[in-house]
């Protein structure tokens, strides 16, 4: 007899049933900006030679936390001499709920980009999270100054950790900026939802990961059926885009495998919610 209650190995890996989809990227431009889109999201956000971000995705995430992988229709792909423009419609069902969101992405000759994002509910949808997610990458930005405005409108000068922070460095944001050369800013501005940052090296991860709804706030929650949410990350430039240092040219790349590391590992410890502390699962 099967027990309904111990989740699957692929809930247990992934967070989430649903296979992934097969990758195919495509390189767009836009002035100094690059952007790498990826199953109907963006990596790798470039201005010159500079990474300004390493990720701008809009996911759709269950009560679980595992992330759907859309069925995206229409998706319409102009590439100008001035920018590029991306415009598609994506579907994410499970037991029963559906959503529906209408992603339009614009990039321009100025170094700016656009991604807005219009989820419509065509049932009660139980989701953790529905929205944006933003990551900056690490080099360059790692105790770099940045300036942070909050929903309310304040505006603060703080740095990005440069120590591993356990809990949330930034909250209540709306807005993000930090240079990305001597007196070039990128603001990434952030609307229709509170914003907040975690340390993405919590999870071994190289960024600093910037997310919609607050986790102070109960989860999973609930999207009404018939409901329609709207949310919008811009970046901007501000400053002489002529001090960005321009991307270098490809080349070989080598690795030499060195002689064993004397160094030692640190101690790494994991945190287990005292309810799950007694569930044993065998992965296979």
């Amino acid at each position: 007899m099967t027990d309904t209650n111990v989740p699957s190995v692929d809930v247990i890996r992934t967070g989430t049933d649903v296979p992934d989809s097969a990758r195919s990227s495509l390189v767009l431009r836009a002035g100094p900006l690059t952007v790498e889109l990826d199953s109907g999201n963006l990596r790798y956000i470039r201005i010159g030679g500079v990474e300004v971000l390493r990720a701008l995705a809009f996911l759709v995430r269950d009560e679980n936390w595992g992330t759907y992988t859309p069925h995206i229709d229409d998706l319409r792909v102009e590439e100008r001499a001035d920018g590029f423009s991306v415009e598609y419609r994506a579907r994410c069902e499970r037991g029963g709920q559906s959503l529906t969101y209408h992603a339009r992405i614009h990039g321009t000759a100025d170094g700016s980009l656009t991604f807005e994002g219009d989820v419509h509910a065509h049932t009660d949808f139980l989701t953790a999270r529905t929205g944006f997610v933003v990551l900056h990458p690490l080099k360059g930005v790692v105790g770099a100054p940045v300036k942070v405005e909050h929903v309310d409108g304040r505006i603060a000068t703080s740095r990005f950790p440069q120590r591993i922070d356990p809990v949330q460095p930034f909250r209540d944001i709306r807005a993000l900026a930090h240079e990305v050369a001597p007196g070039v800013w990128a603001n990434v501005r952030m609307e229709g939802d509170t914003f907040e940052m975690e340390d993405h090296r919590n999870w071994t991860d190289a960024s600093f990961k910037t997310y919609v709804r607050p986790l102070a706030l109960p989860w999973p929650y609930m999207l009404a059926a018939g409901s329609d949410t709207s949310q919008r990350v811009s970046l901007k430039l501000e400053g002489a885009l002529e001090a960005v240092p321009q991307a270098a040219s490809g080349g070989d790349v080598e690795v030499t495998v060195g002689r064993a590391s004397t160094h030692a590992m640190p101690e790494i410890g994991l945190g287990v919610p005292a309810e799950e502390s007694l569930l044993r699962v065998h992965l296979a």
